[in-house]
This record gives C-alpha cells, structure tokens and sequence, in this order.
C-alpha cells in the first residue's frame, strides 16, 4: 500500500487488502489536519481583525503669527489621538497624543529640527515655542493641515 506525500494517507493498490483500520486511520489523520488548520485560520482572522484598526480625522486652520507660551497654538480634537502630524508651507510637525513635546521640521533659515512644548487638557492641546511662529505652526497666513489618527482597540 502506498501512502500519500503530506498526510500519510493510505492509497491503495489493486492487490490490498482494504482495512476497516486503514480507514479509521486516514479519518483521524483528516480530522486533525482539518482541525489544525480551522484553529491557523481563526488565528489569522483575529490577526486581520487588528489591522487598520484606527481613525483618522483631518482640520486646517491658518496661522495668525503669534508665538510664545503666552500665545500657544490651540488644537481640539474629538479625543486624544495617538499621534496627529501637521503640515504647512516649509514646516511639518509630528506629535504624540498627550505628550509634552513635539517635532518641528522649519525652514526658517535653513531647514532645522525643533522640539516644541505641548500641554493637554482632554482632547485640546496648546503648541508653543519661544523662538518663532513657524516652529509653532503659527505662521501668519499660512494653511496648517492636521492629520489626527486614534487608536481603535
């Protein structure tokens, strides 16, 4: 009797003798194989239930210039996200939802990376920084654009 290349399965020839055993055998062989592939494959739809598991949310606003603590940069969202990146004229900012501290990429005078100060209450935070609008995101006149994504799970 021959046997199949992956599961072992009995392929008879004509001359066998056909088993009940043999049978039962190759059953019991299919039904684990099946089961193992029922738990991979319940796996893989729970890996696949976690992917593109966010939110995105987009707002713009135009910067009036002013800079400094006492003139911050303020941005509600409709929950803290986990990351939000903004985009005006020459400058890109990425941020953490909730934490103290920004990047600022500004061509002020030649291209340079900034950490700027945040501060959050709820969903709002305040964005500032001592040395210029553009590392504010407070340009006068220019369109910011806010691209907020939020966790799902």
């Amino acid at each position: 009797m021959n046997k199949t290349e992956h599961y072992q399965l009995n392929q008879w020839q004509l001359h066998d003798r056909v088993m009940m055993q043999d049978f039962n055998a190759d059953s019991a062989k299919l039904d684990a194989a099946l089961a193992d592939h029922d738990s991979a494959f319940a796996a893989v739809n729970a890996a696949l239930a976690k992917r593109g598991n966010c939110r995105i949310d987009f707002q713009s606003y135009t910067g009036n210039g002013q800079y400094g603590s006492s003139h911050p940069t303020v941005l509600t969202f409709s929950g803290v996200p986990a990351v939000f990146f903004a985009v005006g004229g020459n400058t890109i900012g990425i941020f953490k939802g909730g934490a103290s501290t920004g990047q600022v990429a500004a061509n002020v005078s030649g291209v340079s990376l900034t950490s700027v100060s945040t501060s959050w209450s709820g969903s709002t935070v305040r964005i500032s920084h001592s040395g210029h609008s553009a590392h504010q995101l407070n340009l006068s006149g220019t369109t910011y654009w806010i691209i907020a994504l939020y966790k799902m799970d």
